[in-house]
């Protein structure tokens, strides 16, 4: 259920995949996290965007609607292959996720599971000469703001 939340669903994921030391908080680091904004460095990044969620039904004591929030990660990195190894352990990572407390800025927030809808995807090359390579992972996840 996500109701009404301070940040955006992408902005708590990226807490989530710093958290869980699959990113870091940092600009200039290999496998920085940011949401929404992709810089042109590092090389090595993770970016987290909010996509469109999807309804799960109701609950039969009280009516009130569960949403899972759509989320995709976009992994960019120079090597192909570690690029693909950390897509792939994140793939795994997130589809362990039950219960986890994140907190971004002062806002708490549990999240009660997230799960990808299929396996990384490989985008290819940034751009045709580039040696960076992209996967995206697609997910969906339920939240709350405690």
């Amino acid at each position: 259920m996500s109701g009404a939340l301070t940040h955006s669903p992408a902005e708590i994921i990226r807490q989530l995949i710093i958290d869980l030391g699959f990113g870091v908080n940092s600009t200039t680091e290999d496998w920085s996290v940011f949401s929404y904004t992709e810089p042109n460095t590092p090389d090595n990044a993770i970016t987290v965007y909010s996509t469109a969620g999807r309804k799960q039904g109701a609950f039969m004591v009280n009516g009130q609607t569960q949403m899972f929030s759509g989320i995709q990660v976009r992994i960019r990195g120079n090597d192909k292959r570690e690029t693909f190894a950390k897509s792939s352990a994140l793939a795994n990572g997130f589809d362990g996720v039950q219960q986890k407390n994140v907190r971004v800025e002062t806002s708490d927030y549990v999240i009660a599971a997230t799960r990808i809808t299929g396996d990384p995807i490989d985008l290819g090359n940034e751009v045709p000469k580039s040696k960076r390579r992209i996967f995206v992972i697609n997910l969906t996840a339920a939240m709350h703001q405690n």
